[in-house]
C-alpha cells in the first residue's frame, strides 16, 4: 500500500517555459553560459551554477554570487534550504545549507531528505531515521524506511517487513505489527495484520473497525463508504463506515458518486446503488460531470446523463468540457456550441473554436475570426489582419500562451486574448506553448525573436525546434542547445 500511487498525467508546465525564456533572464543567460559549464533555472529567487571542475554554487537572479562554487552538489532550493554534498574521504556525504552556503546541518549523512518543514529524514549505513534542523535525532538511525504523513505529525516506519507509527517527537504508539500500511490521512490509517486482515487505526493506534479477513482499505475519505480491495485477487468492492459488506469485490475499478458507486467491469462501466442494483446501463466509461450529473463515453461519443440514466445531452459530441463549472462546451461535426446547466444556449452551433479560456474564446465563423468574452461569453469582437490560425488550445487558462497565426502568406503570434504579440510578416514561424523567444524564419534563415519583436538570436541558423524545456538551433553540422537553465552550448550535429 505504501508504494501505491495514482498517476496523474499532467500538461506541460507552461508557466516554468514561460520563466525560462523570458526577455529578462535571456541575456543574463547568455552572459553566464561564458563563465560557467551550467546554470539552473531560478528557484525560490536564487539559482544553482556548476564551474568546469564540476563544482556548484549559488548565485541571486542578477547574477551574483551568493556562495563560491565549494560544493559537489546542491539540489534545489526550497523555503531558504537546500540539500548539498560533498566528497569526504572518498566517501559523498549529504547535508543541509541556507542561502549563504551555511552549512546548517552537517555532511555527516549518506542520504538526506527534508520532508517536512520540522523534519528531515537521514541515512548512514543503509538504515534511515529522523533529525531535526539544530541536527537532534528525533527517531535513531535504525530502520530501514520512514514515510511522512500527510500532515507531517505521524511517521510510518518500516523494520524490515514489519511496520509502526511514532508521533513527530519520535514516540512509537504502535508495535511493529502490521505487514503493510498506509501513511495517516484525515486521522485515519489503513493497515494489514499478520493474519492477512485489514482494518483502520486511529492516532492513538486503535483500531477503529473489526479486522475483515483479506481485505485491505485503501481509500477512507468518504463519511459513509469507504473503498476495499481483495489482498488476492486486486477486485475492489465498498464497505459501510462500520464495515459491513456493501459491494462485493469483485470490481475492477470503483468512484463513488454521492449515494452510487461507478464501477467497471470487464472493460465495461455502470452505476450500481448501495443494494448492488444496477442503475445504468453499461457505457464505454463514466465519470463525474457538474451540476450533480455524469459525463458517458459511447463509441467515441460524449453525452451526459444522471445516476438513473436518464439523459441531459444526448450522446453525440466528439468533445465535450466543462467551463468555470457551470457551462458545457460541445462539438458536433466540425462546429462547436457552448450551454449553460439548464442547456441554455450560450454561443451557437455555428462557430468554429481555436481556443477556450475562462475568459475569452477564439473562433470563426465563415473565415472571420471573433473573440468572444464576458461572464457568459454575451461580447463578441471580430479580429483582423489575419486569415488563418494553427495550433488550437481547447481548454488553457493560461493567458501567455500563444498562437501561430498567418495573413496573406506571412506569419506572426497572437496570445489566447486575442493580442497580436507579432504582426504577420515572416516567412514562417515555430511558437511552443508559452515559451518566449519565438523561433521565425526570415529571408530562408532562422533565428530567434522576442514578444517585443527584438532579434535574440541571429537569422543565420538552418532550422530551429523545440524540444520540452529545451531549444535546438542548427547551422550546418553544428547545433546551439539553450537547455533547462542560463546554458548555451554548441554540439556536434
Amino acid at each position: 500500500m505504501k508504494t501505491q500511487f495514482f498517476l496523474i498525467f499532467l500538461i506541460f508546465t507552461n508557466q516554468f517555459f514561460a520563466q525560462l525564456y523570458s526577455e529578462k533572464n535571456f541575456k543574463l543567460r547568455e552572459e553566464l553560459s561564458k563563465k560557467y559549464d551550467y546554470v539552473s533555472y531560478l528557484n525560490d529567487d536564487v539559482a544553482i551554477f556548476r564551474t568546469k571542475n564540476q563544482k556548484h554554487g549559488i548565485i541571486d537572479s542578477l547574477g551574483n554570487v551568493l556562495t563560491e562554487a565549494n560544493f559537489s552538489y546542491i539540489s534545489d532550493f526550497e523555503e531558504g534550504f537546500a540539500e548539498a554534498g560533498n566528497n569526504i574521504k572518498g566517501n559523498f556525504k549529504r547535508g543541509i545549507i541556507n542561502k549563504k552556503g551555511d552549512i546548517i546541518i552537517p555532511f555527516i549523512y549518506s542520504n538526506i531528505f527534508r520532508c517536512c518543514k520540522e523534519r528531515i529524514r537521514v541515512g548512514k549505513n543503509n538504515k534511515t531515521g529522523l533529525i531535526d534542523y539544530n541536527n537532534k535525532v528525533i527517531i535513531p538511525i535504525l530502520y530501514d524506511n520512514i514515510y511522512e504523513s500527510d500532515d507531517d505529525k505521524i511517521f510510518l516506519v518500516q523494520k524490515g517487513n514489519r511496520f509502526a507509527y511514532f508521533d513527530k517527537n519520535g514516540k512509537q504508539f504502535t508495535k511493529f505489527e502490521f505487514t503493510d500500511a498506509e501513511r495517516f490521512r484525515n486521522g485515519k490509517a489503513s493497515v494489514i495484520l499478520e493474519n492477512n486482515s485489514g482494518t483502520l487505526i486511529n492516532e492513538k493506534g486503535e483500531k477503529i473497525l473489526n479486522p475483515i479477513p483479506n481485505i485491505e482499505i485503501y481509500d477512507y475519505d468518504n463519511e459513509n463508504y469507504y473503498l476495499v480491495s481483495n489482498i488476492k485477487t486486486k477486485k475492489k468492492g465498498v464497505i459501510s463506515n462500520k464495515g459491513e459488506t456493501v459491494l462485493p469485490s469483485i470490481y475492477e475499478e470503483i468512484v463513488i458518486f454521492e449515494d452510487r458507486f461507478i464501477i467497471k467491469k470487464n472493460e465495461k462501466y455502470a452505476i450500481l446503488n448501495s443494494h448492488n442494483e444496477q442503475t445504468t446501463k453499461y457505457y464505454d466509461y463514466i465519470f463525474p460531470s457538474i451540476n450533480n450529473k455524469l459525463e458517458v463515453i459511447e463509441k467515441d461519443k460524449k453525452g451526459i446523463i444522471d445516476k438513473d440514466d436518464n439523459v441531459f445531452l444526448p450522446v453525440i459530441y466528439s468533445i465535450l468540457f466543462v467551463l468555470k463549472d457551470k457551462l458545457y462546451v460541445l462539438k458536433k461535426e466540425n462546429f462547436y456550441t457552448v450551454l449553460d446547466i439548464n442547456k441554455n444556449v450560450i454561443v451557437p452551433e455555428v462557430y468554429k473554436f481555436y481556443s477556450v479560456t475562462e475568459k475569452n474564446i477564439l473562433a470563426e465563423k465563415d473565415g472571420a475570426f471573433y473573440l468572444i468574452s464576458g461572464e457568459n461569453f454575451e461580447n463578441y469582437k471580430q479580429i483582423n489582419g489575419i486569415d488563418k490560425i494553427y495550433e488550437k488550445w481547447l481548454v488553457q487558462n493560461i493567458d501567455s500562451s500563444f498562437l501561430k497565426i498567418s495573413n496573406q502568406g506571412k506569419f506572426g503570434v497572437m496570445n489566447l486574448s486575442g493580442r497580436l504579440i507579432i504582426e504577420p510578416q515572416y516567412e514562417d514561424m515555430v511558437v511552443y506553448y508559452s515559451a518566449i523567444p519565438f523561433a521565425a524564419k526570415k529571408n530562408g534563415k532562422w533565428g530567434l525573436v522576442n514578444e517585443k519583436n527584438e532579434i535574440v538570436k541571429d537569422f543565420i541558423y538552418d532550422y530551429i525546434n523545440f524540444a520540452k524545456e529545451t531549444i535546438y538551433l542548427h547551422l550546418g553540422k553544428k547545433k546551439e542547445v539553450i537547455g533547462s537553465g542560463f546554458s548555451s552550448k554548441l554540439l556536434e550535429d
